[in-house]
C-alpha cells in the first residue's frame, strides 16, 4: 500500500501539479494564495493585484514553491482541496463510498485507522476509468487515497504510454482555451463598436441640432454682448463713483476706528489702574477684617462681661427703687404739711399734690403706686397737651369744631399746671427728706431706719 509520503517512481510531480493547478477555478485559486502568506507575498511583489488576468504567472510561482519544498503534502494539499471538488462525478462517487456502512465494515476488518482512505480492488475497477488517467494521476501523487502497488501501477502504465498525447491535449486545450478567449474578446470588442458606432450617430443628429442651435444662441448672445458692453460702460462709471465714495468711507471710518482704539486703550489703562486700587483696597480690607473680627471677639467677650454686671446692677437698682418707694409709703403727708408751714403759694400747691394723691377710707394719703410710676403718669399727660398743641392744626379739621376743641383742652392746661407744681413741690419734699431729715449713710442700707 503506497503511503501519501512515499516516493512515486516513474512519475513527473511537476507536470501532474501543473495539471491540477490549471483545473483549479480561479476563485479557489485566489483563496489559496491569500491563505498562504509566502506564496501572497511573492505573487503580489511588485504591485500586482489578484486578477484573473495575471493567473499564468501566479501558476508558475505556486508551482516554483511546490518544487522548492520537493512536493510536499503541506504544499499540495491545499492546492488539491480546491481541485477535488470539481470533479463532481468522480468526486461524488469517492465521497459516497468513503461515508458509507460498507466502508466502516472495510475499515473495521483491515483494522484501519479512521482517516485512512483505501479503495477494495472490486471498487478500485468499479471507479476506474481510462478516460479518467490524468485525475487518477493527481489522486495517485497528491491525495489522501492510499493505492495498492498493482492499482498504482495500472494507473501508471496506462498513462505511460499516453503522455506524449496527455502534453498534446493539454496543449490543445490551452490553445483552444485561449482561442476561446480571443473570441469572447473580438465578440465583446464587435459589439462595443456597434454601440459606439450607434452613439456616434446619434451624437451626429445632436450636434446637427446643436449647430443650429448654437446659431440662434450666437446671435441672441451677440445682442445681449452689446447690450451688455452699454451696460458694463454705465457701471464702470458708476463704479468710479462708488469707489470715490467707498475711499472716503474709509478714510472716515479709520479715523473713528483710530479714536476709539485710542479711548479704548487711555479706558483700559484707567481701568487697570483701578483695578489694582480695588486689589489694594481689597488687601486693605481683609487686614481690617481680620483686625475688626479679632476686635469682636474681645468686644464679645467684655459685653458678655458688662452684662454680668448690668444684671447685677438692674438688681440693685430694683433693690433700691424698693427702698425709696418704701419710705415715700412710710411718710405721714399730712403731718408733712403742717410742719413746712407753707406760704400761701406753697401750701397752694401742696394741696394741688394733695389731689393727684390716693386717698384711702381712713382719709390718709399715699402715692398708690412706686415713685417711679407715679411720676410718670404725671409726665404722660403733658406729653399728650403737647401732641394736641403741635398737631392741631390736623386734629382742629377732624374734630370739626375748633371752639370747642380748644374749650376741651382748658381743662388740660390747668390739670398740666397742676401736676407740674405739684411736681415741683415733690421735688421739694423729698429733697428736705433725703438730704436733711436722713442720714446719708442710712440710705446706703437695704432695710429702713429704725425710728
Amino acid at each position: 500500500m503506497l503511503g501519501n509520503n512515499e516516493p512515486i517512481e516513474n512519475v513527473d510531480l511537476a507536470d501532474v501539479f501543473a495539471m491540477m493547478v490549471r483545473e483549479v477555478p480561479w476563485n479557489g485559486l485566489r483563496a489559496y494564495i491569500q491563505s498562504n502568506a509566502q506564496v501572497l507575498k511573492r505573487c503580489t511583489i511588485g504591485g500586482h493585484r489578484l486578477e484573473p488576468k495575471g493567473r499564468k504567472r501566479f501558476e508558475k510561482i505556486l508551482q516554483q514553491e511546490a518544487k522548492k519544498d520537493d512536493y510536499q503534502q503541506s504544499v499540495t494539499s491545499g492546492v488539491f482541496a480546491y481541485w477535488y471538488p470539481v470533479h463532481q462525478e468522480l468526486h461524488k462517487k469517492l465521497e459516497d463510498y468513503f461515508h458509507s456502512d460498507a466502508y466502516k465494515k472495510y475499515r473495521k476488518k483491515e483494522n484501519l485507522d479512521d482517516d485512512a482512505y483505501v479503495l477494495p480492488e472490486a471498487r478500485f475497477k468499479e471507479y476506474f476509468d481510462p478516460k479518467d488517467l490524468p485525475k487518477w494521476r493527481i489522486l495517485l501523487c497528491f491525495s489522501p487515497l492510499q493505492m495498492t502497488p498493482g492499482q498504482a501501477e495500472k494507473v501508471l502504465k496506462n498513462a505511460g504510454g499516453n503522455e506524449v498525447l496527455i502534453k498534446e491535449t493539454i496543449t490543445l486545450k490551452e490553445e483552444l482555451d485561449h482561442t476561446q478567449s480571443e473570441i469572447e474578446r473580438v465578440k465583446n470588442e464587435n459589439k462595443e463598436l456597434r454601440g459606439r458606432l450607434d452613439k456616434i450617430g446619434a451624437e451626429d443628429q445632436e450636434l446637427r441640432n446643436e449647430r443650429k442651435q448654437l446659431r440662434k444662441d450666437v446671435e441672441s448672445l451677440t445682442l445681449k454682448f452689446e447690450t451688455a458692453q452699454a451696460e458694463n460702460r454705465k457701471l464702470r462709471d458708476q463704479m468710479s463713483d462708488t469707489e470715490e465714495t467707498i475711499e472716503s468711507h474709509k478714510a472716515e471710518a479709520s479715523k473713528i476706528v483710530e479714536k476709539k482704539s485710542n479711548r479704548f486703550a487711555q479706558e483700559n489703562a484707567r481701568l487697570k489702574e483701578e483695578l489694582e486700587t480695588w486689589r489694594k483696597n481689597y488687601e486693605k480690607q481683609r487686614v481690617q477684617a481680620r483686625e475688626l473680627s479679632d476686635t469682636l471677639a474681645e468686644t464679645k467677650r467684655a459685653l458678655a462681661e458688662q452684662k454680668k454686671v448690668v444684671t447685677q446692677t438692674s438688681g440693685e437698682i430694683q433693690t433700691v427703687r424698693k427702698f425709696a418707694d418704701a419710705i415715700l409709703g412710710q411718710i405721714d403727708w399730712v403731718e408733712v404739711g403742717k410742719q413746712l408751714k407753707p406760704t400761701p403759694m406753697i401750701k397752694r400747691k401742696f394741696n394741688s399734690l394733695i389731689k393727684k394723691l390716693n386717698y384711702e377710707e381712713d382719709r390718709s394719703i399715699t402715692l398708690g403706686t412706686s415713685l417711679e410710676k407715679f411720676w410718670t403718669a404725671l409726665q404722660d399727660e403733658e406729653t399728650r397737651l403737647i401732641q394736641a398743641i403741635a398737631q392741631s392744626d390736623v386734629l382742629e379739621v377732624r374734630n370739626g369744631d375748633i371752639e370747642g376743641y380748644w374749650r376741651q383742652l382748658t381743662d388740660v392746661f390747668e390739670d398740666v399746671h397742676i401736676s407740674l407744681e405739684a411736681r415741683d413741690i415733690l421735688l421739694r419734699v423729698l429733697q428736705e427728706i433725703f438730704y436733711q431729715t436722713l442720714d446719708i449713710d442710712d440710705l446706703k442700707k437695704v432695710a429702713l431706719p429704725t425710728a
